[in-house]
């Protein structure tokens, strides 16, 4: 496979995995209430798109494997790679890149309904 072909795969799984778990949990919940089923959705769509990208362009690396290097920077097998390494560095990162987007979504909403509730209810 070519990089394109790796690209152009991981953009149609991750805006159809993101499509469908938004428009799932938009329409389980459509029932009960409305409003906060569709502005929850876009957080399982982020977090899904994301991680899908993440892993869907890192993946290769697993199968090449990655040098392994020590404290200074050297080679620590020269003309060798780690494909164990690979894999751990490449669910980590994905792991990582779904846990970045719990802050954009949760942090704002947070801070609009606790502390600037009473700032905005005495100054409007």
């Amino acid at each position: 496979r070519d990089l394109f072909d790796i690209l152009r795969r991981g953009c149609r799984i991750r805006v159809g995995g993101g499509v469908r778990i938004g428009g799932g949990d938009s329409t389980m919940v459509l029932c009960a209430n409305r409003q906060k089923s569709l502005a929850m959705g876009g957080f399982p769509s982020a977090v899904v798109a994301s991680s899908l990208n993440c892993y869907i362009v890192r993946s290769p690396e697993i199968t090449t494997g990655i040098p392994l290097l020590d404290a200074e920077g050297n080679n620590v097998l020269p003309g060798d790679t780690s494909q164990v390494a690979a894999k751990r560095g490449v669910h980590s990162t994905t792991l990582s890149r779904a846990l970045l987007q719990a802050p954009v979504y949760l942090v704002p909403p947070m801070l609009i309904a606790i502390p600037f509730k009473r700032f905005v209810t005495m100054h409007p």
